[in-house]
């Protein structure tokens, strides 16, 4: 049973789709050099293309709302960081 002090934030769940869809992208990008029906390559480069898409639109949320410094690393890393310490500091409760 999950402890109900825990809070699964939308950061929390945006960050973890954004690291799915990364992984998805990897992923189809890799069966997409395997595939040798073009009717299947072709259906299969659309979901990749959609994929590309989510992640981008995705990505530019999290910036607009401040979860996701992608053009300042340091600043990234100091809010990984802080949300790692206070998930942390919940689930020890």
């Amino acid at each position: 049973m999950a402890n109900p002090t825990t809070m699964i934030t939308d950061q929390v769940i945006a960050s973890e789709l954004l690291n799915t869809l990364k992984a998805s992208i990897k992923n189809q990008a890799l069966a997409l050099t395997e595939i040798s029906t073009t009717d299947i390559r072709n259906m299969m480069m659309q979901h990749f293309n959609d994929t590309v898409n989510a992640h981008g639109r995705l990505t530019d949320l999290m910036i607009q709302r401040g979860w996701y410094q992608a053009y300042n690393p340091s600043a990234q890393i100091h809010s990984d960081l802080r949300n790692a310490s206070m998930t942390l500091q919940t689930t020890h409760r």
